[in-house]
């Protein structure tokens, strides 16, 4: 059993020894896996609510799994990845879309250049900025 309260702006950070259900928490958080009990935010109850239902929530939440190398869909380029999120998040034209993804690439000291590639070209750090 857990229960923990976030303040408005505030994260938390799970730690714990390997298999004790960190990533586990997460993805119940984000109705990824299936979970008992009741889940709040905003006030309100989500347990309940379907995929669609879900996307309003989960464009203000993030999880960020410790393995690099799982986090990332093999099958996706990193632009895709990067889009993936940004679009979540707010609507862009193609171009603008282009643009966001090259800036957040730079943010996290990674060449706009590499962004036609995929996670498997990638060091694992490189791999935790990306995610």
């Amino acid at each position: 059993d857990m229960e923990f309260t976030l303040k408005k702006g505030h994260s938390i950070g799970l730690v714990g020894e390997s298999g004790s259900g960190k990533s586990t928490t997460g993805m119940a958080i984000l109705k990824l896996v299936q979970s008992e009990g009741s889940i709040t935010y905003a006030d309100e109850q989500i347990q309940g609510l379907n995929r669609q239902q879900m996307l309003p929530f989960r464009s203000r939440m993030q999880v960020v799994f410790q393995d690099p190398f799982s986090a990332l869909n093999p099958r996706m380029s990193v632009a895709q990845v990067i889009g993936e999120g940004l679009l979540v998040h707010q609507q862009l034209d193609e171009n603008e879309l282009d643009q966001r993804i090259c800036d957040v690439m730079k943010e996290v000291d990674l060449d706009p250049e590499t962004r036609h590639r995929y996670p498997n070209e990638f060091s694992g750090g490189q791999r935790q900025r990306i995610a």
